[in-house]
């Protein structure tokens, strides 16, 4: 089993304050487990919103002209976007 991580040390690992990271957790963007009085990350939740908040360049797509956007892995992204190249024809 993976040590859990204090808040400080999750933080520091995205390179963050604690106080914005206690925000996703208030957000419930990142689970916490509690411990006692302190609150602790698991580093697999910690990959997870990682991997969620991923971006890639879509240089290729002449509509969105090279901007930024979210990588569309989840089936629920996917349908989304075949609906709206279905709808355009």
């Amino acid at each position: 089993m993976r040590a859990l991580m204090t808040l400080t040390e999750a933080a520091d690992h995205l390179a963050i304050s604690v106080r914005t990271l206690r925000r996703l957790i208030e957000r419930a963007d990142l689970p916490c487990v509690q411990v006692g009085r302190s609150r602790r990350v698991d580093p697999r939740d910690l990959e997870a919103y990682v991997a969620r908040q991923k971006w890639r360049s879509d240089s290729t797509s002449p509509d969105r002209g090279g901007c930024a956007v979210r990588d569309p892995s989840s089936s629920r992204a996917l349908a989304l976007i075949q609906a709206i190249r279905d709808e355009r024809g």
